[in-house]
């Protein structure tokens, strides 16, 4: 563990998380559910080892938009293993806190976008 990160112990398993510039605590790249091609997807109950929450989860397999590549899109970033959520946070959390939460899921008419593009960091909102 760095400096710029942080351990959390939830029920489905351990996340290392990261302290962010901005002041926030994020929890990045977080798995949520599995499917096989084109069936539906089933809840996981853990987490299958220790995951690096620093960092942002794989996207949908998808042809990249105009805003993706002038913002730096990298093919490389998709996989069908893609069901995965990020948590912002104004600190780092604190055992029995309770906060405010805002579930969103980005547009795309599935064609596009991904939850690590930076227009959809969620620091801001958190901070307030």
């Amino acid at each position: 563990m760095t400096s710029n990160t942080f351990e959390i112990v939830l029920p489905a398993g351990e996340i290392t998380g990261l302290l962010a510039e901005s002041g926030t605590a994020q929890l990045r790249g977080i798995p949520f559910a599995i499917a096989e091609r084109f069936q539906a997807p089933n809840d996981i109950a853990s987490l299958s080892a220790h995951h690096d929450g620093t960092k942002f989860g794989s996207i949908s397999q998808q042809i990249p938009g105009m805003m993706e590549n002038m913002l730096g899109f990298s093919p490389s970033d998709m996989n069908e293993d893609c069901l995965v959520l990020n948590i912002f946070m104004p600190h780092t959390p604190i055992p029995n806190e309770k906060l405010p939460v805002l579930f969103w899921i980005h547009g795309g008419a599935f064609t596009n976008g991904s939850g690590s593009m930076a227009w959809y960091d969620g620091s801001a909102l958190a901070q307030r």
